[in-house]
């Protein structure tokens, strides 16, 4: 059979060996550039996969720092509580927050669950002043640049109660974002 076609092929004539020529080498460079086009996409795929995996990354410690730093004052102010002079103030923890603001855009690169719990924690301290404010508490003017809470005296270890609350209720979350990611952009297979 093979023999039969160079056969075929050393009896046509030139102009004809000359189109089938140039019809080869064209199917074959299309077939070249179509691999080279389709390997080059899967390299650009594994590229933004890394970085939306590194961005996702970037953003869970973000938020694990922030929180910290929130549970941080929290803890420290219960330990303050234990034993108040008279009324006190609390600074509004709502007032901390700068961080998660800016990564609301970088939110989806979470897994669903991290991103729930982030979520759901930035809510309980959002809702820290109202809770303070339910529990006796009054908006003090002394300072414009944050918010701080009036407590009465008697308050004190219903707010310390409230506090080590939070920092538990927030503690998991600080664990999920410091944990290595298993769910997310980067584990998806496309």
């Amino acid at each position: 059979m093979f023999s039969q076609l160079l056969g075929w092929i050393g009896g046509v004539p030139p102009s004809v060996g000359s189109f089938i020529g140039t019809v080869t080498g064209s199917t074959l460079g299309l077939v070249a550039l179509l691999l080279g086009a389709l390997f080059n996409a899967h390299l650009n795929r594994k590229r933004d996969d890394r970085l939306r995996a590194d961005e996702a990354q970037a953003a869970r410690r973000a938020i694990a720092a922030e929180l910290s730093g929130i549970v941080d004052t929290l803890a420290r102010n219960a330990d303050d509580l234990a034993t108040p002079k008279g009324s006190f103030t609390v600074p509004d923890i709502a007032h901390q927050v700068r961080v998660f603001p800016a990564l609301l855009p970088k939110v989806g690169l979470l897994g669903v669950d991290e991103a729930r719990a982030a979520i759901d924690a930035y809510a309980m301290v959002d809702q820290y002043c109202e809770a303070l404010l339910l529990k006796g508490g009054k908006l003090h003017d002394g300072r414009p640049d944050r918010r701080l809470v009036l407590m009465p005296k008697e308050t004190a270890a219903s707010v310390a109660r409230h506090n080590r609350a939070v920092v538990e209720a927030i503690a998991p979350t600080i664990a999920l974002m410091k944990a290595p990611s298993t769910t997310g952009v980067a584990e998806e297979k496309h």
